[in-house]
């Protein structure tokens, strides 16, 4: 697991076009990559994980517009995120390398609840104790492997960008 370098904004937009292939706006979904990447784990995309990714991103929008004082996720452009990333399995290497650029982006330790990465991480939670693909499971199988492992990686990932935050 690699530290994330910290950058500014306009590399962060140019790795999105240039990299990604993704639209500039796709910045204001970075947040949205880690549950993604928990709710893929498994292989599957189920209704109540989907549901969850959903409620967080409107409060995304919510947030982001009243930080700019107007619309900033377009309705489209979050249409157009959810066709790429919530209707199939992408590369994993793909959305762990756009989780590295939401991680390089600057922490702001009085940023909006929403926009925290703290929220982040109990979604990413919500989401793998929401659904399972069989019952009945074992006492430490709610939550399958793949799935802890994302969450221990970002948990260890935002704890070092909180660091480098304060230091």
């Amino acid at each position: 697991m690699n530290q994330p370098v910290h950058m500014d904004r306009q590399d962060v937009l140019c790795r999105l076009e240039h990299e990604f292939g993704l639209p500039r706006e796709t910045i204001f979904f970075l947040h949205l990559v880690p549950l993604i990447e928990v709710l893929w784990a498994d292989g599957k995309s189920q209704q109540t994980e989907r549901v969850l990714v959903y409620e967080y991103a409107m409060s995304l929008q919510r947030a982001w517009a009243r930080e700019a004082g107007t619309e900033v996720i377009s309705d489209k452009a979050l249409h157009d995120f959810f066709t790429r990333f919530l209707s199939k399995d992408d590369d994993a290497a793909t959305l762990h390398g756009l989780r590295q650029l939401l991680l390089a982006l600057p922490v702001s330790p009085d940023s909006r609840p929403e926009l925290s990465l703290d929220t982040v991480l109990d979604y990413c939670i919500d989401i793998a104790a929401c659904a399972v693909t069989h019952y009945p499971y074992g006492l430490h199988d709610r939550v399958n492997v793949a799935e802890k492992h994302i969450i221990k990686e970002l948990v260890q990932q935002v704890a070092m960008a909180k660091v480098t935050a304060t230091a």
